[in-house]
């Protein structure tokens, strides 16, 4: 199972990195850079987890205003300014951070988008992983009892 998630971490982690590069929203690709995998086990439970910046999904849901930030933060600031930068923007990062305060995102005024993650970890990835553990698990289920009654042994199940 370690192995299915593995590789489906890989796939959605270089799936989301294409949609960054292809929507456009990939300005500085800190975010994109930012990506990664983890298959953490812990007893019984394996876990497949996608791992990015804190703000990730603004990437993708936009930011909603946060009125009651009367000041944004030094680092919201830089980051707003190094984006300015990358995409050849005029203005003042401290101006549109304060702007991003009171009204959010225009992506999130406008309903964000569901073309950087939604299409990627959604039910279908869900069934995809699903449908190979349970094909994986059959397969050596069925191993081990061809294995068992092969040598001679009867087991009854």
């Amino acid at each position: 199972m370690v192995s299915i998630l593995s590789q489906q971490g890989n796939s959605i982690v270089e799936q989301i990195r294409q949609n960054l590069s292809s929507t456009g929203t990939n300005a500085t690709g800190k975010t994109s850079r930012s990506l990664r995998f983890e298959v953490v086990t812990e007893g019984f439970k394996t876990t497949l987890r996608i791992i990015g910046k804190a703000y990730f999904f603004v990437v993708e849901t936009g930011r909603k205003a946060t009125p009651q930030y009367t000041e944004p933060s030094y680092e919201f600031v830089k980051s707003i300014e190094e984006w300015m930068r990358a995409r050849g923007k005029e203005g003042s990062g401290y101006g549109l951070a304060k702007y991003i305060h009171q009204h959010g995102t225009k992506l999130y005024r406008d309903g964000g988008r569901q073309d950087i993650v939604s299409n990627v970890v959604n039910t279908t990835l869900v069934d995809t992983i699903s449908k190979s553990i349970l094909e994986t698990f059959s397969n050596e289920y069925l191993k081990n009892v061809v294995k068992i009654t092969g040598s001679g042994t009867t087991i009854n199940i």
